[in-house]
């Protein structure tokens, strides 16, 4: 799972920099570059705080930041039918947010 990535991509498809991201969730900035990064996972109260400044369930972020091998062998073959999909509609509902935040 690839978690800090997910928030980058939301971040930066809502239009907010890590500066923003860090005032809004008092997290500095140099962790939130850890996290993006993939160089250290953030705790729970911390992911919470990062996707209510983001205006995302936490859920999102989880679809957005899932891979492959995340899932079991013997649910592959449905994860690769539906997880396109699923994921698009992630980021559709991001890309809504952010417009709805910049009107």
């Amino acid at each position: 799972m690839k978690i800090g990535p997910a928030i980058k991509q939301i971040r930066k498809q809502i239009g907010l920099t890590q500066t923003q991201l860090s005032a809004a969730t008092g997290i500095s900035q140099t962790s939130l570059s850890k996290i993006e990064s993939g160089e250290s996972t953030p705790a729970k109260k911390n992911l919470e705080k990062i996707a209510a400044a983001l205006d995302v369930p936490t859920s999102v972020i989880y679809i957005i930041g899932m891979e492959d091998a995340d899932v079991p062998t013997k649910r592959k073959k449905m994860y690769s039918l539906l997880f396109p999909t699923i994921k698009k509609l992630a980021l559709d509902i991001v890309g809504e947010e952010g417009k709805i935040a910049k009107d």
